[in-house]
């Protein structure tokens, strides 16, 4: 089961989302919002199935298919986005 409240330092968006699109060599304000990759893998774990298709409406920066694809690695899934 998982907690309603994630309370983490990897749940950190600046850490984990705005830092890694800069390092990459995205201007800062290219995202509005980017999310941690950490918080994004956890929601798709939990709602998710090895076989699932997982659909992001807003698809900004990749980060719900990065998601799905290190879910398929670390599990041998076939997730879709």
């Amino acid at each position: 089961a998982y907690k309603t409240i994630w309370y983490d330092s990897r749940y950190n968006a600046g850490d984990y989302g705005t830092r890694i699109l800069t390092n990459m060599g995205f201007p800062e304000d290219d995202f509005d919002y980017p999310k941690s990759i950490h918080t994004v893998s956890d929601c798709v774990k939990a709602v998710s199935k090895e076989n699932s298709l997982v659909l992001d409406y807003f698809a900004g920066s990749g980060t719900t298919a990065q998601a799905a694809i290190d879910l398929n690695r670390a599990d041998t899934g076939n997730r879709r986005y």
